[in-house]
């Protein structure tokens, strides 16, 4: 199961990690400048845990994956936070 495979990789073991780590500082957070701030510490957290840069999608035609911009990591890791 692909689905399995990804969510048992120790990427994103951690990058769950990180998430419950930084919820509390998130849900604190007042104003948008705190919150933006707090999730681009995730990202640098993330990609500095991470030999490839830690946010990556499949390229489903190459059937590799790609390093994604700081735009769509921040939305990976605003997501989470926004949910919880």
């Amino acid at each position: 199961n692909p689905g399995k495979r990804s969510f048992d990789h120790i990427g994103n073991k951690r990058f769950r990690s990180t998430i419950r780590i930084h919820l509390k500082a998130y849900s604190s957070a007042t104003t948008r400048v705190d919150k933006s701030a707090i999730v681009s510490r995730i990202v640098n957290i993330v990609r500095s845990q991470s030999p490839g840069g830690g946010f990556v999608k499949l390229d489903i035609s190459k059937k590799t994956w790609y390093e994604v911009g700081d735009h769509l990591a921040k939305e990976k890791v605003g997501q989470p936070l926004r949910d919880a």
